[in-house]
């Protein structure tokens, strides 16, 4: 019986090391002894330091267990004979061999040691995997998460693997002996999340209610935002929301329009509602003073807040609410 082989591959280093962290748990246990048959290894290192690593008797235990990091690094000769030397290693052998390819089909070397052994795939989720992966996490914290919690969350921490594992670890220790992790707890503990607010924001607007838009804007100044940051924001709503319209008028499918501007799947049922209630010339138009707004602000003409809350005012007088 030969060697034990994963062949791990991704671009993303946390779960790489969390994956790691878990096999040497399952392979050597968590006693004193277990840190001697453990070593990780780079480049850096004597390859052969490596082999012979992996093919000395372990110590106090049933296995040796090598680590090695950035092994595209490795030259050809040291990648190909690593692939020769397997069958003949001892069956106490547990090698790991990390690449930061995204698949083993154009690396010879990678996908013939993943035929010898296992593959492990550590890429950071997509924004369609966020929900299930996040609401995994918290399951292992005994904890559930409401489904508004995953984009002011991944807002936080930048889509992140190891920032969104640390919130969550956070928060469930932050909600006590509550069960599930709310919204309102992710501000709370996190602060608030500028696209929701701005998202909500923009509702009120296409509603035509200045009332709550104007709270909304204070809201936001309140918790230390800047006009700038804010226009950014609206700027690039509104400009998503008029090429989805222009392109929606010209036939072509919501959902497809909506996953190519990169909509989340978590905000397209409120996008495409936010959508219905405008036109593109009612787009434009807020478009346009918008930018007046934030010329106004960068000339010295206006401060921030006047200039914000003239922009809210005009938008909720101008049009009438429409309804289709």
């Amino acid at each position: 019986m030969s060697a034990a082989v994963w062949v791990v591959i991704g671009k993303d280093r946390f779960l790489k090391q969390e994956w790691v962290r878990q096999l040497r748990e399952k392979t050597l246990g968590l006693s004193a002894e277990a840190a001697l048959n453990f070593q990780e290894f780079s480049a850096a290192d004597e390859f052969q330091t490596f082999l012979d690593f992996v093919q000395t008797v372990p110590f106090l235990g049933a296995n040796r267990l090598a680590v090695f990091w950035a092994f595209d690094d490795c030259s050809g000769e040291e990648r190909t004979g690593l692939v020769e030397r397997i069958d003949s290693m001892p069956s106490s052998a547990v090698l790991v061999v990390v690449s930061e390819e995204g698949n083993t089909r154009k690396d010879a070397v990678l996908r013939a040691l993943s035929e010898k052994g296992r593959l492990v795939a550590c890429h950071t989720p997509s924004d369609r995997e966020w929900g299930a992966w996040m609401q995994g996490r918290a399951q292992s914290a005994g904890k559930t998460l409401k489904s508004n919690v995953v984009m002011p969350l991944l807002e936080k921490t930048g889509k992140d693997s190891a920032g969104v594992a640390r919130a969550i670890e956070q928060l469930a220790t932050f909600v006590g002996k509550k069960s599930e992790i709310e919204a309102e707890d992710v501000k709370a503990l996190l602060g608030r999340s500028l696209h929701e607010d701005v998202f909500g924001l923009i509702d009120h607007l296409l509603k035509k209610d200045a009332t709550q838009a104007l709270k909304g804007l204070a809201n936001l100044f309140s918790s230390g935002t800047r006009a700038p940051e804010i226009i950014a924001v609206i700027a690039g709503q509104l400009d998503r929301m008029l090429r989805f319209r222009e392109r929606l008028e010209a036939g072509e499918a919501a959902v497809d329009i909506a996953n190519q501007l990169k909509i989340h799947p978590y905000y397209q049922r409120k996008f495409f509602d936010q959508a219905a209630t405008t036109s593109t010339g009612e787009l434009k138009e807020n478009l346009g003073r918008l930018l007046e707004c934030d010329e106004a602000i960068k000339s010295g003409r206006l401060r921030e807040g006047p200039a914000l809350e003239r922009f809210v005012l005009g938008w909720a007088a101008r049009h009438p609410l429409r309804t289709a």
